[in-house]
């Protein structure tokens, strides 16, 4: 199959506070969860990118890239990906999707191909970190950041807010033909990777 001039990129700089440890370094398949994201995204994408904050993973051989923006969550991990990208668009994911595959990213990518920036919607919420995003977005953000309202209303700050402002076109996840229920499952808490485990034998 044909890769797609995009760049896949997952967002795995965060702290994991909730879960305890690094999340991305879960065990999925045998392999780290973080590794199985990043084989899924090699068989769609022409380039990989591992947005890791001010983490380093030794055993990853993809290009990892740190944030401009120190401490702005997943809206500076963006930014610097797309900074960073050779395309003019980065699919971004978490790095807590264990259900997510390969065959479900290139259907939502050829639905979107015509579109500069789309996200996906699973049971009437939109998801923010299952998105594609245009390289134009640089300068939104960086106004964004540093505008004066971020500094006193956080929320400004939000993901949400970000797309309320670039207005993306929105894929319903259910009228997939990839789709399965739980495929945007993501693990925050020791609980739900024990949710998960579980799943896998039901």
């Amino acid at each position: 199959m044909n890769l797609y001039s995009i760049s896949g990129v997952i967002l795995a700089g965060g702290k994991s506070s909730r879960f305890g440890s690094n999340k991305a370094l879960i065990n999925k398949d045998g392999i780290p969860l973080i590794q199985y994201l990043i084989n899924q995204l090699e068989s769609v994408f022409s380039e990989i990118l591992v947005s890791t904050g001010n983490i380093y993973y030794d055993f990853i051989k993809q290009r990892q890239v740190k944030d401009i923006f120190k401490s702005y969550g997943p809206l500076g991990g963006i930014h610097s990906a797309l900074l960073h990208s050779s395309n003019e668009k980065i699919f971004v994911i978490s790095c807590d999707l264990p259900n997510i595959n390969s065959d479900f990213i290139r259907e939502f990518v050829e639905i979107t191909l015509k579109y500069r920036n789309s996200i996906l919607k699973v049971d009437n919420r939109i998801q923010p970190l299952c998105a594609i995003y245009h390289n134009e977005n640089v300068s939104i953000i960086e106004q964004i950041i540093n505008s004066e309202k971020s500094k006193t209303d956080k929320r400004t700050l939000s993901m949400y807010n970000f797309i309320n402002l670039i207005k993306p076109f929105i894929v319903e996840a259910s009228k997939m033909n990839t789709y399965k229920k739980n495929i945007l499952l993501n693990i925050n808490t020791q609980e739900d990777y024990a949710q998960y485990l579980k799943s896998l034998f039901d």
